[in-house]
């Protein structure tokens, strides 16, 4: 009598390796599936958009120079620093007669042509006109229309003049001190200041003529 078929050792292989097979093939499809939807990107209104809609560019206006305003700026600059030295240096020479006065007196005093009187007056005067210019520096205004850089070179000019003046008339006040009471010291303090009103002075014609250069004025040298 034959055994029955499922009692057969091949008929368990057989069913094993098709349960196996099964297996695999649900696995392969479900991997294959993973696979699609990872390599394919979803399409979506919002990217259709981003791609179609080009960027802007954002231009930066460019100034278009004019030659003649800039010419007209240029010599109105040149003419406020021109004015302003024209102020300057009426201010320094409205002493002269005063400072040339007391120069006269003093020479002439070394000579005995005059007296201790007249050379005390003098000197008092040039004290007060050393005064005078000092405050008058001190208030010369300079042009706001004027560049920054080129302000400030005039506000430094004038006031190296300011303290020039303030300079000589100590020194003028030495002098008269020294009238009064005949000691020598206070003609060093005399040389003292002096010599400083020359340095302020030359440090403020310096720098006005700093500025000139800076407006693109020609600085020349005047003929003696």
């Amino acid at each position: 009598m034959k055994k029955p078929v499922y009692k057969k050792w091949w008929f368990w292989v057989i069913i094993v390796i098709v349960i196996s097979g099964i297996g695999n093939m649900g696995k392969d499809k479900e991997e294959n599936k993973n696979a699609s939807d990872t390599g394919t990107k979803q399409f979506t209104p919002a990217d259709a958009t981003q791609k179609s809609t080009p960027e802007k560019k954002i231009e930066t206006p460019v100034a278009v120079s004019d030659p003649k305003k800039e010419a007209a700026d240029k010599k109105m600059k040149q003419q406020l620093v021109i004015n302003f030295e024209k102020t300057f240096f009426s201010v320094e020479n409205s002493g002269s007669t005063v400072f040339n006065k007391y120069k006269s007196d003093m020479d002439s005093l070394g000579k005995g042509k005059t007296d201790v009187l007249t050379v005390y007056g003098s000197t008092k005067d040039a004290k007060d006109t050393a005064l005078s210019l000092m405050s008058q520096y001190n208030e010369l205004e300079v042009p706001n229309a004027l560049p920054s850089e080129v302000k400030d070179l005039l506000e430094q000019s004038k006031r190296h003049l300011a303290t020039a003046y303030y300079s000589k008339s100590e020194a003028f006040n030495s002098v008269l001190s020294y009238l009064d009471e005949q000691k020598p010291s206070y003609m060093n303090d005399f040389e003292e200041n002096i010599k400083l009103a020359d340095q302020d002075t030359m440090q403020g014609i310096l720098k006005l003529m700093e500025a000139k250069e800076k407006v693109g004025l020609k600085i020349t040298e005047k003929k003696k």
